[in-house]
């Protein structure tokens, strides 16, 4: 898990993270994730008075600490339906 923020490592308020799940044989990324606490378009439309239709990217509403947890245990509850759905596409 990484945060897009420098910090000196007791801070934990990052507005955005990534997780990225690495396997032991393979070496390669068998799954990411990328949270997100605010949205740019969506706070400047706010400040306008405006609505906006778009995709926004603000998935996580939590404190930044957790951040990390939820990232993994997300990972690891979408994985074996991934998995499985790998295996039966060929």
């Amino acid at each position: 898990m990484g945060w897009n923020k420098r910090s000196s490592g007791n801070r934990y308020d990052s507005n955005s993270g990534h997780a990225f799940v690495i396997g032991a044989r393979s070496n390669k990324i068998v799954d990411l994730r990328v949270l997100s606490k605010t949205c740019r378009v969506c706070q400047y439309a706010e400040k306008q008075g405006k609505q906006v239709q778009h995709v926004c990217p603000n998935n996580y509403s939590g404190p930044s600490k957790s951040m990390e947890v939820d990232a993994l245990l997300n990972i690891v509850v979408e994985l074996p339906e991934k998995c499985y759905n790998r295996r039966n596409r060929f």
